[in-house]
C-alpha cells in the first residue's frame, strides 16, 4: 500500500511525464484552447509519450550494455589467450626447451610480464651458451693435462728405469772397489 502511495510522486521525478505534460499544457494554450483536451487526455497522452521515451532509453542502455559485454568478452578472451602463451613458454623452458620467444603487443600487466619474461629466457640463453663455451675450454684443457700426465708418467718410468741402472753401476764399482782395496 505504501508503494501505491509513493509511486505517483516517483514518475513525476524520474521520467519526462511532467516535462511532456507541461509541453502539451503550453501547446494547448498556444493554440487557443481553453479546454478543448481534457487534462485527463493531456496527462494520458503525457504517460504514454513518457513510458516510449523510457522505451527507447532502455532500448539503447542494452544496446551500449550488449556492445560492452561484447567488448570485454573479446579482451577476457586476448588476455586468456596472452596468459596461454606465457605459461606455454613457461612450461617450455621448465622443460629445458629455451628456443621459445614470448611476443605478445600488449601494454598492460601481461605485455609487461611477457617483456620480463622475453628478458629472463634471453639471459638464461645468455648464460647456457657461456656455459657450454666453458665447458667446452674445461674439455679441452682436461684433454692437455691428461697428455701432460701420461708424458711425466712415461718419464717418470724412464727417471725409474735409469736410477735403477745407476744403483746396478754404483754396485759394481763398490764391488770394483772392494775388490781392489783387498788386493786381488
Amino acid at each position: 500500500m505504501g508503494l501505491l502511495t509513493i509511486l505517483p510522486s516517483l514518475i513525476l521525478m524520474m521520467t519526462s511525464f511532467t516535462r511532456i505534460l507541461i509541453v502539451l499544457a503550453i501547446l494547448r494554450q498556444a493554440i487557443g484552447l481553453q479546454q478543448s483536451p481534457p487534462n485527463q487526455v493531456l496527462i494520458g497522452l503525457s504517460l504514454f509519450r513518457s513510458v516510449r521515451a523510457k522505451e527507447r532509453t532502455e532500448r539503447e542502455a542494452q544496446q551500449k550494455l550488449a556492445e560492452m559485454t561484447k567488448r570485454e568478452l573479446e579482451q577476457a578472451q586476448r588476455l586468456r589467450e596472452h596468459v596461454q602463451t606465457l605459461l606455454s613458454a613457461v612450461e617450455a623452458a621448465a622443460h629445458g626447451d629455451l628456443t621459445r620467444d614470448v611476443t605478445i603487443p600488449d601494454d598492460g600487466v601481461v605485455g609487461q610480464m611477457a617483456t620480463g619474461l622475453r628478458a629472463f629466457l634471453t639471459d638464461l640463453r645468455s648464460s647456457m651458451s657461456m656455459l657450454a663455451v666453458h665447458a667446452a675450454t674445461l674439455g679441452r684443457a682436461s684433454e692437455d693435462l691428461s697428455g701432460v700426465s701420461g708424458r711425466m708418467s712415461g718419464s717418470a718410468s724412464e727417471a725409474a728405469t735409469q736410477a735403477n741402472n745407476c744403483t746396478t753401476a754404483s754396485q759394481v764399482v763398490s764391488a770394483s772397489v772392494e775388490t781392489v782395496a783387498s788386493g786381488t
